[in-house]
């Protein structure tokens, strides 16, 4: 019945609650991630040919295109992500991968549950959503930076216009006013492709009051620095880099494809006086997802930008009884450089859990919980 009408030996993986991401390296070689640790999935495809029948059969439920012309896709079904290679770049026989949706983390509390962040830190990026921050939230694949903007999205007004822009559609937001943006390969003529730097230049008029990028990955990023230079204030956007440091090189580099010769100085500028804030996120050791850095940048000269951490996690060491790390969130003792602007939009936040000292004016206590 799997066979005829699921997707074969995966189907008890896909409806198997605790796993999170299925991999598949050919009909005998298949893994799965579990609580954030990979081992083999214990199942396997009779043959090539099998496992090429559930690709396809996947392929054409999402509605995308997989030959040998475009021997490698993205496609979103029910929910969880894929992505699938076949001959002539897949050599070893057909690559699947296939990452599942966590929904046990819907709420900023099974966040906090799970270590991920601290609630000092919440009250903080709580208190930059509601200031409208730039921020880019940064980290390797499947470090769960998607999933933390997800969860951070839900305290966007329900007055204000998001404009929800992504190559694939992961993102749930949970406003009403929200116009989604997918971007479209060409056809089998090389014709009809929709770029995501297309689409940002269409949000642009479309009366955002927020925009949401799904990920920064290419010479989008020169758009999105017009953009968050230009009064668009509250942006989100996702990005891979190993650390917060390497954030502001990464979007330098990447607004530089479009060839347009601006000056290296002209777009560090830029980005220092758009980009409010970096939240660094990591997979560890013993597979969990932590923020390890929200920073700030600064600038020591118009051509050279660094970042100034607010709050790190700082690993001890990890525990020899079940290899968990040891660790705990730290604040560095420094406000940000714009925390005025919580003051401007009526944001009662407590200095002391940055690490600084309370002073005559500060607030009896940290905001509550908003829902």
């Amino acid at each position: 019945m799997r066979d005829l009408f699921g997707f074969g030996p995966l189907q008890g993986l896909l409806e198997h609650p605790q796993v999170a991401e299925i991999m598949v390296n050919g009909p005998s070689d298949i893994f799965i991630e579990v609580d954030g640790r990979q081992r083999s999935a214990g199942v396997t495809f009779d043959d090539e040919a099998h496992l090429l029948e559930v690709v396809h059969r996947l392929v054409r439920r999402a509605e995308v295109r997989l030959d040998e012309s475009n021997p490698v896709v993205d496609g979103v079904l029910d929910g969880f992500r894929f992505n699938a290679a076949i001959a002539p770049i897949a050599i070893n026989g057909p690559l699947l991968t296939i990452r599942k949706p966590q929904p046990d983390v819907r709420e900023i509390e099974d966040l906090i549950n799970r270590g991920t962040l601290t609630l000092p830190i919440y009250q903080f990026l709580w208190a930059c959503i509601q200031a409208r921050l730039n921020i880019v939230f940064s980290g390797a694949t499947g470090s769960g930076k998607t999933t933390l903007l997800e969860v951070l999205s839900q305290y966007i007004g329900e007055d204000e216009r998001v404009v929800l822009i992504e190559d694939t559609p992961e993102l749930k937001v949970r406003q009403r006013n929200v116009a989604r943006l997918m971007t479209r390969p060409p056809n089998l003529e090389g014709r009809g492709e929709v770029t995501l730097r297309a689409l940002f230049k269409s949000a642009l008029r479309m009366r955002p009051t927020r925009i949401i990028l799904g990920e920064l990955r290419g010479e989008e990023a020169f758009d999105y620095l017009q953009s968050i230079n230009s009064g668009h204030r509250g942006s989100l956007a996702v990005i891979h880099a190993s650390s917060a440091e390497q954030v502001s090189a990464r979007i330098e580099n990447l607004a530089q494809l479009t060839g347009l010769n601006v000056p290296a100085e002209v777009l560090r500028r830029q980005i220092f006086t758009g980009l409010d804030l970096i939240v660094h996120v990591e997979r560890l050791q013993d597979g969990s997802r932590k923020i390890t850095e929200i920073a700030e940048l600064h600038a020591s000269s118009p051509d050279e930008l660094y970042t100034k951490p607010l709050f790190t996690f700082e690993q001890r060491g990890v525990s020899p009884q079940d290899g968990q790390v040891i660790g705990e969130h730290v604040a560095h003792g420094a406000l940000p450089q714009l925390f005025h602007l919580f003051k401007r939009h009526g944001i009662a936040l407590d200095p002391t859990i940055f690490g600084v000292s309370p002073t005559s004016d500060s607030p009896a206590g940290p905001p509550p919980l908003p829902r």
